[in-house]
């Protein structure tokens, strides 16, 4: 009556149809359940596979300035550079962290802030973020930024993305330089009295303080 393998929707009907047209009543209602049945397994088969990309692509929980919103990278470092230079795009929330700040975000960014920057600039940072991060501490505390270091890194935490406030986000991460000359800014410098949101440089010692304009970041 029905063969094994998956029947198309109109497959099922023909042989549905044929069955009551001709078919005893109890052909007709086995014929009726093994198209359920047919119907089912059809569904299935068209599902996207378990564990594969179109089954699992995370999905935004909304928009920000930086685009979209994802909360699936909570303290997964490694997944959230890897989707997010695929998308190229878009935070993930609360991906790094950092013991006297709190969560940190991941953003992609451009060539002058976030993940895309220190993937350009600094790759070699990049797989260890959250490591670097435990072992530094706070050296400059602004109302937009907070600037971490330990012996051989720094990175910056922004609070702004232009003139929004945002939660807290990596703008940048990279080793320090012995000399002075080797840790000129690979970027462009922000106007005087404004730092929101864009990698700047500076030279001389780093203090805590409120309004303090930072430095030598890259």
């Amino acid at each position: 009556m029905f063969s094994g393998s998956v029947k198309s929707k109109e497959e099922i009907w023909n042989d549905v149809k044929r069955l009551i047209d001709y078919g005893t009543e109890e052909e007709q209602q086995r014929a009726i359940r093994e198209a359920t049945e047919q119907q089912k397994a059809s569904v299935q088969q068209n599902e996207p596979v378990s564990g594969s990309d179109e089954g699992n692509e995370p999905k935004p929980i909304g928009t920000s300035v930086f685009g979209k919103v994802y909360d699936q990278f909570k303290e997964k470092v490694k997944e959230a550079i890897e989707f997010l230079s695929k998308l190229k795009n878009g935070v993930a929330k609360g991906v790094l962290h950092h013991k006297d700040i709190g969560d940190i975000d991941l953003v992609w960014g451009d060539s002058k802030q976030g993940l895309a920057h220190i993937m350009e600039k600094h790759p070699n940072v990049a797989n260890d973020l959250q490591t670097l991060l435990d072992d530094m501490h706070i050296v400059q505390h602004s109302d937009n930024r907070i600037v971490l270091e330990s012996d051989t890194h720094k990175a910056v935490i922004s609070k702004m993305k232009g003139e929004e406030v945002t939660d807290n986000w990596l703008l940048t991460a990279y080793e320090k330089k012995k000399s002075v000359s080797a840790s000129s800014s690979d970027i462009e410098t922000e106007p005087k009295g404004k730092r929101n949101g864009t990698a700047t440089p500076q030279n001389g010692p780093l203090s805590v303080g409120k309004d303090n304009k930072l430095s030598d970041t890259k």
